[in-house]
């Protein structure tokens, strides 16, 4: 092969790199995303399960009465008083435990890379991350035990949001502490050293200066807490009462008893949840972006 022909070869195929990387990425997406959440969708409108056809459709498992030839008299999810519940006590644990534990990850990545180089920074880092090494359920058996009778001043917790919170923040913490450290490394020393010589306070410093240019990653991290929390179950399964269900235990309980298209169902109703969050968190970051700008 002389040069000119190389030289064509290479041209053609950079010409055609751009598109073959297209196909290649949306046959991805559609074979290992798209498609599968599609089917995990539509078998939720199934009568009977492993018929797709659509003599086999039907709204009942979304928005029927109880019918004791369907589902074991289920209503449908959004006619379900539990599932209604459980969808609410998901949005209240993840997001209040999205904020505390970012809040938290915030000022621990502060005195981290603050005291860079000390034994406490140098502390603090590793044993944040220790939850990491330990299970799901029995990082809930942990706190089940620990929390089940009263503590000293601490009242027996097992039964409460509150500990579904706790369980949310210790579970959850390597990941915000790690996205507060990455923000806190954009931050520059000097601005609040030159704040410090004025004579201003730490927290207006913190309000004023650092704030200001980690809030994003204070939302990555409430997204990262609240996206992992929302599907998780092991954490959960132990803790739980009739009070405190989450649709996870829901979606559980209902493929355990057999009714598939219901427990589909909740799974494609927590993944919407999730989206719809997630798009009006990304919104009001766009919106106070604009502002900023203006």
């Amino acid at each position: 092969m002389n040069p000119s022909e190389a030289c064509l070869r290479a041209r053609i195929f950079t010409s055609w790199a751009p598109m073959i990387g297209a196909f290649l990425s949306t046959l991805l997406d559609l074979s290992l995303e798209i498609a599968p959440l599609l089917l995990l969708v539509w078998s939720s409108f199934m009568r009977s399960a492993g018929s797709y056809s659509l003599d086999n459709f039907t709204l009942h498992y979304w928005i029927g009465k109880p019918d004791p030839t369907i589902a074991q008299a289920e209503p449908g999810l959004l006619r379900n008083p539990r599932v209604v519940r459980g969808a609410l006590n998901s949005l209240r644990i993840s997001l209040f435990g999205g904020v505390i534990c970012a809040v938290l990850g915030m000022l621990l990545g502060y005195v981290i890379v603050k005291r860079r180089g000390s034994m406490v920074s140098s502390f603090l880092e590793k044993i944040s991350f220790l939850p990491m090494l330990i299970p799901s359920i029995a990082f809930g058996a942990i706190y089940f035990s620990f929390f089940a009778q009263p503590i000293g001043p601490i009242p027996a917790l097992y039964g409460t949001f509150a500990l579904m919170i706790l369980l949310v923040v210790g579970k959850q913490m390597p990941f915000t502490t790690r996205t507060g450290v990455s923000s806190m490394f954009q931050v520059a020393g000097e601005l609040e050293e030159a704040a410090e010589i004025t004579g201003d306070s730490w927290p207006h410093r913190f309000v004023k200066i650092i704030w200001p240019l980690t809030r994003s990653g204070f939302i990555s991290g409430v997204l990262i807490v609240f996206i992992t929390s929302m599907r998780e179950l092991s954490l959960f399964i132990l803790v739980i009462t009739g009070k405190t269900e989450v649709l996870t235990t829901l979606t559980f309980d209902y493929a355990d008893l057999g009714l598939q298209q219901l427990s589909n169902a909740m799974m494609s109703l927590l993944i919407m949840i999730i989206f719809v969050v997630m798009g009006l968190i990304k919104l009001y970051e766009k919106l106070t972006e604009k502002q900023k700008r203006a």
